[in-house]
């Protein structure tokens, strides 16, 4: 090195030159990598830098979009909770209407359902040109057998060769779940094909087929429109539709445009309605339909004595809404003996005849067959169908049909109906 340092010496004037060469170059070589590292770490943050500007700026245009969308959203909700708040109102005021009128009809005590047809009434058609008859089964008295009496009676017209159709109103739909099994019930409520279907159909507009509501039964020549427990609830639409306006759809006029229609005339002889012992609007649809009411009584002072005020309102109901209706008979049902009546019954019944012909009007016939109370008859329910022919009890029933097709004019009888030239008109 010493050796060296003439040559050094001579290729650098001077050792501060050499000096500065050498820590220029030992510079150059610590710092270089540095530099250039430092160089690549402030592009890196550079980049860094300029991606996280343009994410805040992209964050900036989402967060003015969500608010953008925010806003409309908030109004929206704005205007369903006035929306709300205005249902709210008019829902109060229609329950205050509801319970104004459901006071107002239970003062009249059933005298609302009197009032005159509204709107564009079904047209009623008399019997002498549909010559299918309409007997409503009525007692306003619970636990008379009414449905028992329709279901035989029904079964006796139908064994007598003439094609019968039941209509079951009660709200317990006893009848239909004697007529029908109740796997096919449920079928038929499930697809919506029973009564208070048809009147919900009715009232809410739709094209109505009679064929959709008609059923084949267990019974030859007897078919059903059946009904469930379901149509509590119908009822209750109907008659709030009715008590808030009247002036729209008549509810108590929905079964006659049902039973009056021609095609139906032409395929029955005759038509039982098991009507429920009340006021209500199955019951009214069943006597603005109806050309006669059999009236069941149990031979009892609790039944009989509830009978006239019955026929009173059936006449107020007359004069109103079906001038045409009639009453075929009172029939004793259930009596103590089938020998004849007890003495107490003949007591009761000699009653019922003077006070019915009062609030009638005219004299309201008493039926000579007496329907006693039979073991065969609970069997025959339990086992959920009408009474076979070879049952004793059911000879009672043949003779209630015998008496009863006697009132009917004689063009309606199936026997004349088919000699005749075509259906009905």
């Amino acid at each position: 090195m010493i050796a060296l340092a003439p040559l050094l010496a001579a290729e650098f004037d001077s050792w501060p030159k050499l000096i500065a060469a050498g820590a220029i170059t030992i510079t150059a070589a610590i710092i270089g990598p540095v530099v250039a590292w430092a160089l690549r770490r402030y592009r890196r943050l550079e980049h860094e830098r300029d991606s996280l500007r343009r994410e805040l700026h992209e964050m900036e245009l989402q967060l003015q979009q969500m608010r953008n969308r925010t806003d409309p959203a908030r109004e929206q909700l704005e205007d369903d909770l006035k929306e709300s708040q205005y249902e709210k109102e008019r829902l109060e005021k229609l329950f205050q209407r509801v319970n104004q009128k459901l006071r107002l009809a239970q003062q009249m005590k059933g005298l609302t359902w009197t009032a005159p047809p509204t709107g564009s009434p079904a047209r009623f058609v008399p019997l002498r040109e549909r010559r299918m008859p309409v007997v409503a089964v009525l007692n306003l008295k619970g636990g008379v057998g009414k449905t028992t009496l329709t279901a035989n009676l029904g079964a006796a017209y139908a064994r007598g060769g003439w094609r019968v159709l039941l209509v079951d109103l009660d709200l317990q739909a006893s009848l239909t779940s004697l007529y029908l099994p109740g796997e096919q019930i449920q079928q038929f409520s499930d697809t919506k094909r029973l009564v208070q279907d048809y009147f919900e159909k009715c009232t809410g507009g739709g094209e109505v087929r009679f064929a959709d509501y008609v059923h084949s039964s267990s019974e030859e020549r007897a078919s059903i429109i059946g009904s469930a427990d379901t149509l509590a609830y119908v009822e209750l639409n109907l008659t709030v539709h009715w008590l808030l306006r009247p002036e729209k759809k008549d509810v108590r006029l929905l079964l006659r445009e049902l039973l009056h229609e021609a095609k139906l005339a032409s395929r029955f002889d005759l038509v039982l309605i098991d009507c429920p012992p009340l006021l209500n609007v199955s019951c009214v649809n069943a006597l603005a339909a109806a050309d006669y009411v059999l009236i069941p009584v149990m031979p009892s002072k609790l039944v009989t004595d509830r009978v006239p005020a019955m026929i009173a309102w059936l006449q107020m109901l007359r004069q109103s809404l079906n001038a045409d209706l009639k009453i075929i008979g009172v029939v004793a049902n259930r009596t103590q003996r089938s020998t004849g009546p007890t003495a107490e019954e003949r007591n009761l019944w000699a009653a019922i005849l003077d006070q019915s012909h009062n609030a009638w009007g005219e004299r309201v016939r008493l039926c000579a067959t007496m329907i006693p109370q039979r073991v065969e008859v609970r069997n025959a329910e339990n086992d959920r169908r009408p009474l076979n022919p070879g049952d004793e009890a059911f000879t009672f029933f043949q003779q209630l049909a015998v008496e009863l097709s006697e009132q009917l004019p004689q063009a309606s009888h199936p026997a004349n109906r088919r000699t005749t030239s075509g259906a009905p008109s």
